[in-house]
C-alpha cells in the first residue's frame, strides 16, 4: 500500500516495471518487486497487510489498551481494522483506549441491533481507504440505545480511496454519539458526517480540511438533532451541511456568524 494507495499486483515482472503503483511476485521465487508510485526505490513506507480485519470481536464486552494495530485492507466495505460485531448479543459494552489504528478499509467498525456502549478514549486514526470511524445497524436495522463515545480522539485522512463519500466519523441507524475534545480534520468528503435520526452532543470539537476538490464539509446531518458547544471549524468549502427536512442544530450560548451552511433545519441556541 505505498504512499497510502493499494499497490496493485502486476502479471509479469515486464508488467511491473511498466506499471507504477504495481508488485510482482514470481512462482518460483520469494523476492518481491515493487514499482512505487513515484518510481522511488522501495522502502520502510511499503506495508504488507492482512486481507481481513486484525480484530474481529463478537464478545459482550471489551477492553482494548496501549496497542497499534497497522491494516488491514479489506474488499467488504465498512469493514475495520477493529471490526466490532455486537449484532448478536443482548448489552455490549466496548471500550478502546490509547489506541493507534491505520491502514484499513476502515479503522474503527461497529455493528449492533442495539443496546451497546461503544467508548474510544485518546485514539488516533488515519489512512482508511473509506470512513475512519463508522457506526451501523445490523444490515439495515434501526437501532435502539446504541451510543458512541469519542474522547480526545483523532481522526484524520480518511478515505484515500478518493471516491467521494469518505468521513472522519459517521453515524448510521439511529446510533446517538457524544464527542468530547476531539479533532476530525483533512477525511476526504466530511469530517463529521451523521445520519438516520442520530441525537449528537459535540464538546470541543475540531473538524476542518476536509480534502476532497469539490465536496469537502466540516459537519454534516442528516435529520438528526445536534448540540454544539465550543466546535471550531475550517479550511473546508462548507462549514455545516443539512440534508432531509428534520434537522435540529443547537449552538451553545450563540449561532456563529462566520459558519458556511447550506440546507435547512431549525438552529438556534441553547
Amino acid at each position: 500500500m505505498g504512499d497510502y494507495k493499494r499497490l496493485k499486483q502486476a502479471s509479469s515482472l515486464d508488467d511491473c516495471k511498466a506499471t507504477p503503483g504495481s508488485y510482482y511476485k514470481g512462482q518460483s521465487t520469494t523476492t518481491l518487486y515493487f514499482h512505487l508510485y513515484d518510481s522511488r526505490q522501495p522502502d520502510a513506507s511499503v506495508l504488507p497487510l492482512r486481507y481481513s480485519p486484525l480484530l474481529n470481536i463478537k464478545s459482550d464486552k471489551c477492553f482494548i489498551s496501549g496497542v497499534e494495530l497497522i491494516g488491514a485492507y479489506h474488499s467488504v466495505v465498512n469493514t475495520g481494522v477493529i471490526n466490532i460485531d455486537a449484532s448478536s448479543s443482548n448489552s455490549k459494552e466496548y471500550l478502546i483506549t490509547n489506541c493507534k489504528v491505520t491502514f484499513g478499509m476502515e479503522c474503527v467498525s461497529v455493528r449492533t441491533n442495539g443496546n451497546t456502549i461503544s467508548i474510544l478514549n485518546n485514539f488516533y486514526c488515519t489512512q482508511s481507504a473509506e470512513d475512519n470511524i463508522g457506526y451501523y445497524g445490523s444490515g439495515s436495522t434501526t437501532v435502539s440505545n446504541a451510543l458512541a463515545i469519542e474522547i480526545n480522539t483523532r481522526s484524520y485522512y480518511g478515505g484515500f480511496n478518493n471516491d467521494g463519500s469518505n468521513n472522519g466519523s459517521t453515524l448510521h441507524n439511529s446510533w446517538n454519539a457524544i464527542r468530547v475534545n476531539s479533532d476530525f480534520s483533512y477525511n476526504e468528503n466530511k469530517n463529521v458526517a451523521d445520519i438516520n435520526n442520530a441525537k449528537v452532543w459535540l464538546l470541543g470539537v475540531i473538524a476542518s480540511n476536509a480534502t476532497s476538490p469539490t465536496v469537502n464539509v466540516n459537519y454534516s446531518f442528516t435529520d438528526c438533532e445536534v448540540w454544539l458547544d465550543t466546535c471550531k471549524k475550517g479550511g473546508s468549502i462548507t462549514d455545516l451541511e443539512l440534508v432531509g427536512g428534520n434537522n435540529k442544530i443547537h449552538f451553545k450560548d450563540a449561532v456563529p456568524s462566520d459558519w458556511v451552511r447550506t440546507g435547512t433545519g431549525l438552529i438556534d441556541t441553547y
